[in-house]
């Protein structure tokens, strides 16, 4: 049953459809819905777009969207007139469709699909390939340097507000939260964010100093990259109760999911320490930006990994197959001590090893 908000979003695109030459493409699910608007599936000028309805109380995020252009930022193609209907100011932002939809739904399809974990389910990381891993997270963090440059804070990242275009390219959408911090803001209050994202001082509800406003999305963004790497999420949502009550269960649960992250050994030092320091509980204790971007870890293969994604564009699946397959050339060594100690008990692991070695070394021959 449609609640009045959809009811009211609905006849809003209707009458843009009037307005704009719009297309509502019929019996299409809504591609997204929250506090602030909702966005579905339109024709534009004989292409598919996202178009975003947003009512009064947030027209904040239009004024600022048009400052941000960014390879990692979802392109916005049209601020539409503002019209009134029902009593209320409604406006139409028509934006680019991410063909893959998003990050949330894309990290089920990566543990599903992990081509290695496929050959080798018993004797390799049964988590997300760490090329594929690095490759987004550093497409994250330079959609996020788009947001600092602008002085912007989004305030809620999360891998269902990160779009997937066709080939493979990560974009940040879904600015409803985004405040702009500058000198002039001295502290400030967290507007909010999504359950599972948020740090303690929100749940706290005290002002925070401008300064720290940015560790805010430096939190959330640790969250988004632990549901990426392991395939749930950090912190689950809590229950309603006291600040104080709610900011102690984040605090336990970070403690018991940084220890996993200590005892997954299949985890490297340098990124173990790179999720620590995001996920630190006192905002001061966070890197900035600048430690963030030049990471060891996120450094560490990235010119191996550029020169695969050179190569294609919209041959997604070939892609990722490629990216998996540098994951075999980085730890090949470790799935051959891990097969070899099964070869007595299960010999079929040994001719497996042996296939896909030959394939491998063929495939790379041949790419030469």
């Amino acid at each position: 049953m449609q609640d009045d908000k959809e009811f009211y979003f609905g006849q809003v695109f209707k009458e843009y459809e009037k307005r704009e030459g719009i297309i509502t493409i019929p019996n299409k699910k809504i591609l997204g819905k929250g506090s602030y608007g909702l966005v579905k599936l339109i024709m534009y000028k004989n292409k598919k777009c996202a178009g975003k309805i947003v009512a009064k109380d947030n027209f904040d995020e239009i004024e600022y969207i048009k400052d941000l252009v960014g390879p990692h930022i979802i392109k916005i193609e049209k601020i539409c007139q503002q019209i009134n209907i029902y009593g209320k100011d409604y406006c139409l932002i028509i934006m680019e469709r991410a063909q893959l939809e998003d990050l949330a739904k894309f990290i089920t399809f990566l543990h599903n699909k992990n081509l290695l974990k496929l050959i080798y389910p018993k004797c390799f990381d049964e988590n997300c390939s760490d090329t594929i891993f690095k490759y987004f997270t550093r497409q994250i963090i330079d959609g996020m340097m788009t947001l600092y440059q602008n002085n912007y804070v989004h305030f809620d990242i999360k891998p269902e507000n990160i779009l997937i275009l066709n080939n493979l390219i990560l974009k940040i959408t879904d600015f409803d939260l985004l405040k702009k911090i500058d000198d002039k803001v001295k502290e400030f209050k967290i507007p909010g964010g999504t359950q599972g994202f948020m740090t303690c001082e929100y749940y706290l509800d005290t002002r925070v100093n401008a300064s720290e406003a940015r560790t805010q999305d430096y939190f959330a963004l640790g969250c988004t990259l632990f549901s990426l790497k392991f395939g749930f999420l950090l912190l689950k949502n809590k229950k309603e109760g006291d600040g104080y009550m709610q900011a102690e269960e984040v605090l336990k649960s970070l403690e018991r999911k940084i220890n996993y992250i200590e005892a997954n050994k299949l985890c490297v030092k340098d990124l173990i320490k790179f999720l620590k320091s995001l996920l630190a509980y006192k905002p001061e204790e966070r890197p900035n930006f600048e430690e963030i971007y030049r990471n060891k870890w996120l450094n560490n293969n990235l010119d191996n990994i550029n020169k695969i994604v050179e190569n294609y564009d919209l041959n997604d699946d070939k892609l990722l197959v490629d990216l998996q397959k540098q994951d075999f050339f980085n730890q090949k060594k470790k799935i051959f001590e891990s097969v070899k100690k099964n070869t007595n008990s299960n010999k079929r692991y040994t001719r497996k090893c042996f296939k896909f070695k030959k394939w491998i070394s063929q495939d790379k021959k041949n790419s030469d």
